[in-house]
């Protein structure tokens, strides 16, 4: 009943937060390499986690994120005042914060992004601003498409690319003989989750025919066949010239069963 005998002391030590949030950045929710090509309209998703439960990454100011174009000498700081620039703030129970940048790159050539995250406390995500470098080019095209290997015994796998901001519509392959009669036909659904640059199927052709039956060993034809409602796809010429003269010819590819 008296303040006196309701009081207590007791030391303690407050221990500073020294440790970096993480982040990262993906391009179409997937990882790119240094140069790699992207769609002209990606979605850029950069996410910073904080393993403090009670300073929240629930402010902008979290974010550094800066954009080089084409032939441009130096850096322009992104505000988040752009349309394109979309900010999540982190919630109680997830220290996670998260900015969508949805651009329009109408410019071809090779752009660079770097980007930054900070904590409450101050603490860098790294020393150095994380970078990479990308391409655009905006009209729609595919490249020859390769079989991988070839000659193949077992399985052989379809490599190409894709540029502009949209995947096609259809897109098929048909494999034929010598003599131009369809052996298999392979669709959207066998190719995989086709996106804007360098593409390689999951799936992987076995040398049968539609009916499941083996090809006979030799030298069989394909093309490819792309088409959307609102692009016209062209031929994408790759750097392997010598790669190209070998295995295409007027647009048809030559594949080589070896068992």
């Amino acid at each position: 009943q008296t303040l006196e005998n309701n009081s207590i002391r007791r030391n303690f030590k407050v221990i500073g937060d020294a440790q970096r949030p993480t982040l990262d950045v993906t391009f179409d929710a997937k990882h790119i390499a240094n140069g790699e090509l992207i769609s002209a309209k990606p979605n850029i998703e950069i996410t910073a986690r904080d393993e403090n439960p009670v300073l929240l990454l629930d402010d902008t100011a979290t974010f550094t994120v800066l954009l080089k174009r084409p032939n441009a000498s130096a850096f322009d700081t992104l505000r988040f005042s752009d349309p394109a620039l979309t900010f999540t703030p982190a919630a109680a129970g997830k220290n996670q914060a998260s900015v969508s940048y949805r651009p329009t790159l109408s410019e071809d050539g090779t752009y660079a992004l770097k980007v930054q995250a900070r904590d409450k406390t101050g603490n860098a995500s790294a020393s150095q601003f994380y970078e990479i470098t990308f391409r655009v080019i905006n009209q729609a095209m595919i490249s020859n498409v390769y079989l991988y290997p070839n000659p193949f015994t077992t399985k052989a796998r379809f490599v190409f690319t894709l540029t502009g901001s949209e995947i096609p519509e259809v897109m098929k392959i048909q494999i034929m003989t010598v003599t131009g009669r369809v052996v298999r036909e392979i669709g959207m659904a066998e190719l995989g989750d086709l996106h804007i640059g360098n593409n390689i199927s999951p799936w992987a052709w076995d040398g049968t025919d539609e009916y499941g039956a083996p090809r006979a060993n030799g030298l069989y034809l394909y093309r490819v066949l792309a088409s959307s409602k609102s692009e016209r796809y062209e031929l994408y010429q790759t750097t392997a010239k010598e790669k190209e003269s070998a295995f295409f010819e007027k647009g048809l590819g030559k594949l080589y069963i070896l068992r």
